[in-house]
């Protein structure tokens, strides 16, 4: 596999105002440094920024995930749960990086009751990475809320300026590998109905994952 430069990386070490290197803790897989920075004056950062680009740009993965040939998640799966698989590639290992979902609705409301601008999904939207791993779930979605606790180098994005609310919202997967040849997959799962809902419902939902293949 070669997936070495293939995305943006920063690496650097930061130095308190003594000269010391400031340590780095990994907690629940996710690096924080083990001081608060409080002064700006008092860190010096040195960086550098790797290669973005591969050689060849067919190896970047911009894909949607689909039940059958359908990608729209606007699906009743309340009663039968609706699965949307991205699946792994028949040659090449792919490293996954984000899975994001993307909508529009007539209102996005947070305040801790609401999925997009239905009511709080009971079963929830449940996103899952399935590989040498096993089934891990990456986060199973109830409210507006848990959209913004999704690590990703982007986060969330909102505009309700126009006629209708879009947002997109992305999980950072830090490059988990899809075996070539395998059933290995990025599966979402409605369990709920995502339909009707009258003023409240989807206009539109996707989820698209993001990736580049092995050379």
């Amino acid at each position: 596999m070669a997936f070495e430069n293939d995305r943006p990386i920063v690496q650097g070490t930061l130095y308190d105002s003594s000269g010391n290197a400031v340590a780095v803790n990994t907690i629940d897989g996710v690096k924080r440094l083990a001081v608060d920075v409080v002064q700006a004056e008092n860190v010096n950062v040195n960086v550098t920024v790797g290669q973005t680009i591969p050689a060849d740009l067919n190896r970047y993965i911009s894909a949607l995930a689909v039940n059958g040939s359908s990608s729209n998640l606007i699906v009743d799966g309340s009663s039968t749960p609706v699965l949307f698989d991205h699946v792994a590639d028949p040659t090449k290992d792919i490293a996954v990086s984000e899975v994001r979902l993307i909508a529009s609705c007539q209102d996005i409301t947070f305040d801790g009751v609401h999925f997009g601008g239905l009511a709080t999904l009971t079963n929830g939207l449940l996103v899952q990475l399935i590989n040498a791993n096993g089934t891990q779930t990456i986060f199973n979605i109830k409210i507006n809320e848990n959209f913004l606790m999704f690590p990703s180098p982007v986060g969330i994005l909102l505009n309700n300026t126009g006629p209708k609310d879009v947002f997109s919202a992305g999980f950072f997967l830090g490059n988990s590998i899809l075996r070539a040849g395998t059933t290995d997959k990025v599966r979402i799962t409605v369990r709920d109905n995502l339909t009707g809902g009258g003023s409240a419902q989807f206009d539109f939902l996707q989820a698209r994952v993001y990736g580049v293949k092995a050379a």
